[in-house]
């Protein structure tokens, strides 16, 4: 990555947010959301999952924490809306 690049992604979680079972890259979870594919390991699930931005040097420099519901074919939620980027992009700094 570019100095003062960042890219955006989505990991999903299981045992109490302390395993991540699947990532990716946020236009493959914007595929997701328009149906364009589903995960057929969440199949009539509910998912555990964060947003991510991280920085050119590898650091979460944001997290947005949410859950995310998938019917018996694997496909998201149809009403399922939440503005991940813009939540991210409009934060206030958290504490370290």
């Amino acid at each position: 990555m570019n100095q003062g690049i960042s890219s955006d992604a989505v990991v999903f979680l299981e045992d109490n947010g302390t395993i991540v079972v699947k990532e990716m890259l946020y236009p493959e979870f914007e595929a997701i959301l328009d149906h364009v594919v589903g995960i057929e390991e969440f199949k009539s699930s509910t998912s555990k999952a964060a947003f991510l931005r991280i920085n050119s040097q590898l650091q979460i420099t944001a997290a947005v924490f949410f859950t995310l519901d998938f019917d018996a074919s694997g496909y998201v939620d149809k009403s399922w809306n939440i503005p991940l980027q813009h939540l991210v992009d409009t934060a206030g700094p958290g504490l370290i």
